[in-house]
Order: structure tokens, then C-alpha cells, then sequence
């Protein structure tokens, strides 16, 4: 038996990692020498963390939250964390690169700060191993309304109804609450019935935007209507013989975009689908993009000046859709949530009213 196995025991097991001045780490046993380089030994008992059940993810992310708070002024120590968390394929190599703004390191930061919500029973029940289930939970809780226990029991009965609980069910649940949020933040007062007008709308359109934000948006348009089409599904008829359409949305929304929302406007097809961003990395699921359509021969976007937005830039789609067909005139933006100079907008609630009333 060697030295080392009688110091740890024969379970024990060596890691190996960008160690400094003989630094060990043992995983098993109850030999744990740091040597200099502390943060990336935290690194390590992250990743082993990871590979094993909900309770362990949800540790390693705790363990992730403090060691960044540590060494919040050291770049050094983030960089050596960072560094092991590649090597054990928790992080990408470009994410790294970004130090503490990795939106995947934010996000496992953001897990183990709400390690009290996530542990209770009540929650921990429906969680499934992996960060991204656990994560959008946390994002699903935060965009809830109302006091700490009434959002938790709204979690709560929300994992009951969606159980096996997935990432994409919870993607949805949570665009549902945003979007009810939304519509109660932009109710007038009691008594009043506000109107937005809709001007121009008879033009023949160049251009066509259309910006559905939530799913709820998208499941509408897989809604069959009873007595009247709805405003948004006649839009054919405010559009140009020669036109482009430019819809801002989510990558998982493509076959719906392509099926629904493009024929609605009196286009068959998508021309072009363009990544709004840099992947971070291989998942590029619910990355935004920007979908393009020609109608009749016109074929004046112009894409090959597009460059990626930075990733803490959010998306300014009408300037982003003037950028890609600079010579409409008449633009129409649909499922538009303001007016804007040089665009004829339906605004919100506006695109599902019936189409004759």
C-alpha cells in the first residue's frame, strides 16, 4: 500500500488539475491539500459536484457563488477557477475568455444564491440533475408576482402540473408570466379603455417586422378562430407584391415562424435565418435570430454587412430590420409594443382583435 493510500484510504482518488507547488486534491479520502492555488482547488470539487445528483449540482453552484464572491478582486484566482471548470466541460473555452461575465458562470451564481429556495422539499422533489432545469426554476420564480410565499406556492404547483419537469416546459411557463406581467404593468385604471390607433394601415407595405414576444404569441397563432380571423392573420392584405418580412424571435420558433406566422403576411417561405448573436455554445436552441422572406422578386436585403450583436446589447429589431432592407419606405411592424417614427405599428392586444370589428 502506498503513502498515499494509507493517508486517504483505497477509495480515494487523485485529481489531477493545474496544481501549483504540489498542491493535492483527494476526492474520497480525507487528504485535501490546497497549496497556493485555492480557487482552482474550488474548481475541482465544482466540477466533481456536477457529475453527480440534483443535491451535489446545487452544492457545486454554492460553492461556485462564494468562490466568486472570494475572489471577486483577484482576476488570477477567477481565471485558475475558470480555467478548471473547462477542463471538466462545465464551462466553455470562449464563455472562460469572458471571466466573471460568463453567462453560464452568472447563471450557476445565480443557482446557488437561491440554494434555500431550491432546497426545500417541496421544490427539490421535481428537480432534475444537470443546472439548466434547476436555473430556470430559479427564473421562473423571479418572474412571478406577488410576496416570497405566494410566488413559491406558485412554483410549487406549477413543477406538480409540469412533472417530469423540463427546461422547455419552464421556458414557456415563465414567457406566460412575463407576458402576464406585462399586461397587468400596462393596464389603464379602472373605467378607462384605452385605444391605440393604427395609422396608415390601408398602405401597401415594403417591409414587414413582426416581433411576437412570448410563446403565448406563437400558441395563439396555432389557435383555430371560430367566427372572425383575428387582425394579425389578414396582414397579407397590407402588404406590398414585392416585400420583405423580417421576424425577431427565438430559434425553437422556426418551424411556427415558417408555417403561421409567414404565410399569414403572404409569404411562403424563408429566405435566410440569421444568429443575432455569437453561440456561446453548441446548444443554440432558443438563441435569437432574425428570419428573412422575399415576396414576388424583390430581393434587396442586404445581409452581408450583419454582424453579431455584443451579448450585453439587447436587440433594437426595427433598426436591426431597417438595416437588412434599407430601401423600404412603408414599414409595418407587427406585435409591436410601442409606435415608432417611420413604421406603422399594431401594438399588443391590438394584433388579436377581430379583423372586422
Amino acid at each position: 500500500m502506498s503513502e498515499l493510500e494509507q493517508l486517504t484510504g483505497p477509495e480515494a482518488t487523485v485529481m489531477s488539475g493545474p496544481w501549483q507547488d504540489g498542491a493535492l486534491f483527494v476526492q474520497g479520502g480525507s487528504l485535501l491539500l490546497l497549496g497556493k492555488n485555492d480557487a482552482a482547488a474550488e474548481g475541482a470539487l465544482v466540477v466533481s459536484g456536477f457529475r453527480s445528483g440534483v443535491r451535489s449540482v446545487i452544492d457545486a453552484c454554492v460553492r461556485t457563488n462564494e468562490t466568486v464572491q472570494r475572489f471577486s478582486d483577484d482576476p488570477d484566482s477567477i481565471d485558475a477557477f475558470l480555467a478548471v471548470l473547462v477542463d471538466g466541460n462545465i464551462i466553455s473555452r470562449n464563455e472562460a475568455r469572458l471571466g466573471k461575465a460568463s453567462p453560464k458562470l452568472v447563471k450557476l451564481c445565480t443557482i446557488g444564491a437561491h440554494c434555500g429556495l431550491l432546497s426545500r422539499e417541496e421544490v427539490f422533489q421535481y428537480l432534475a440533475p444537470g443546472y439548466s432545469v434547476i436555473y430556470q426554476a430559479v427564473v421562473l420564480y423571479n418572474t412571478l408576482r406577488g410576496s416570497e410565499d405566494d410566488r413559491f406556492k406558485q412554483l410549487v404547483r406549477i413543477l406538480r402540473e409540469e412533472r417530469p419537469v423540463s427546461r422547455e416546459a419552464l421556458i414557456a411557463r415563465t414567457a406566460d408570466a412575463k407576458e402576464a406581467n406585462k399586461v397587468l404593468e400596462s393596464a389603464p385604471p379602472a373605467g378607462c379603455h384605452r385605444v391605440e390607433p393604427i395609422d396608415d394601415i390601408q398602405h401597401a407595405h415594403e417591409l414587414v417586422l413582426l416581433t411576437p414576444n412570448c410563446q403565448r404569441e406563437f400558441r395563439r397563432l396555432n389557435e383555430d378562430c371560430v367566427d372572425r380571423p383575428y387582425f394579425c392573420q389578414l396582414a397579407h392584405d397590407l402588404v406590398a407584391k414585392e416585400a420583405t418580412a423580417v421576424v425577431v424571435a427565438r430559434l425553437a420558433n422556426l418551424p411556427l415562424i415558417e408555417n403561421k406566422l409567414l404565410p399569414m403576411c403572404g409569404f411562403e417561405g424563408v429566405s435566410r435565418v440569421l444568429l443575432i448573436r455569437d453561440p456561446l455554445d453548441a446548444d443554440v436552441t432558443h438563441a435569437e435570430i432574425a428570419v428573412l422572406a422575399e415576396r414576388g422578386p424583390r430581393e434587396d436585403a442586404r445581409t452581408e454587412d450583419f454582424e453579431w450583436l455584443p451579448h450585453d446589447e439587447s436587440v433594437d429589431a426595427a433598426l436591426l430590420a431597417s438595416r437588412l432592407a434599407p430601401n423600404a419606405t412603408r414599414k409595418l411592424h407587427l406585435f409591436a409594443s410601442e409606435k415608432r417614427n417611420g413604421w406603422t405599428s399594431v401594438i399588443g392586444e391590438a394584433n388579436w382583435s377581430q379583423a372586422d370589428e
